[in-house]
């Protein structure tokens, strides 16, 4: 598999449907693999796994790291994927929103309709920061 970012996946796309390349649709998609724009690097390797099973976006913000993906069809119970540092945050846990936190990776995840964010913050007052404001947005909306 080559790895490249959901933008080089997409001008590869371009390319064929332009007529410019000999590989199939199908040979695109099992030889390369979308990964995010920012390879994850957290000390958690648990977290660096989940993010390249689930994500292929990245966004650099001043207080955290956001990968954005989409979850397979399935994607009720994410819960499943997650480990026992992981607490859902239950007034947003409804199938339609899943919201998972880990105080000790200082990582939301959060799911919403099949799409799929995760948040590593860069320390704890901006995790902090983090986990109230989600907590205030998902009992707001």
């Amino acid at each position: 598999m080559i790895d490249v970012t959901k933008q080089e996946f997409s001008e590869l796309v371009g390319q064929y449907y332009r007529g410019e390349t000999d590989l199939t649709m199908n040979e695109l998609f099992d030889n390369y693999n979308i990964v995010p724009s920012i390879k994850p690097n957290h000390k958690n390797n648990f977290i660096n796994n989940l993010i390249t099973k689930f994500c292929d976006e990245a966004e650099k913000g001043k207080d955290k790291l956001l990968f954005k993906g989409l979850l397979p069809n399935n994607y009720l119970n994410f819960d499943e994927h997650l480990n026992k540092d992981f607490k859902a945050h239950y007034p947003a846990f409804n199938g339609y929103r899943e919201v998972y936190f880990s105080d000790k990776d200082l990582v939301i995840v959060s799911t919403v309709e099949g799409d799929i964010y995760i948040s590593i913050f860069n320390n704890q007052d901006d995790y902090k920061k983090g986990y109230k404001d989600m907590v205030k947005f998902h009992e707001e909306n």
